[in-house]
């Protein structure tokens, strides 16, 4: 490979566009206008994203730390929680709703806590044994927009 060829080309190239002012403006522009559209579309923060709670926690004496998650949650800028679903609202199978209303797209999650999450959390905390069965929730997501799982998972 001749440098000396590269150099004359590449110095012919530009002494052209120093007269197609047009494409020496599309050459300079264009790459600008493309980081600002891939910055607009997949920067930012997250705010507002719907979400569903299925609360079916059984609370102990007058604690429910379920509710306390709950409270955090909506605290949150991220997540904005739209129905709390509890056994009381007379739905037949509560997951199976939350589940459904992720699938049909009406919201990005639906967080479940099961029916002994205070009790679990509790004997966990007070257990003396090394290995211990740890409480647990279930997070069904809306895998369309990764942006928007990784900031409902990182809030839950």
């Amino acid at each position: 490979m001749n440098y000396r060829r590269t150099f004359a080309i590449t110095r012919k190239v530009l002494r052209s566009l120093k007269h197609d002012k047009r494409t020496a403006g599309f050459l300079i522009m264009m790459p600008i206008f493309m980081i600002a559209i891939f910055g607009f579309t997949f920067g930012g923060e997250v705010k507002g994203v719907e979400i569903y709670v299925v609360n079916l926690d059984n609370d102990t004496g007058n604690i429910s730390l379920a509710d306390l998650v709950i409270s955090q949650l909506a605290s949150d800028e991220t997540l904005k929680i739209d129905e709390i679903i509890t056994p009381s609202m007379g739905i037949s199978d509560p997951i199976a709703y939350g589940k459904r209303q992720v699938e049909e797209g009406n919201t990005w999650a639906c967080i479940v806590f099961p029916e002994n999450f205070t009790s679990d959390v509790i004997s966990n905390m007070l257990s003396t044994e090394t290995v211990s069965q740890p409480a647990s929730l279930s997070l069904l997501l809306d895998g369309s927009n990764m942006n928007i799982v990784q900031s409902i998972v990182s809030s839950v």
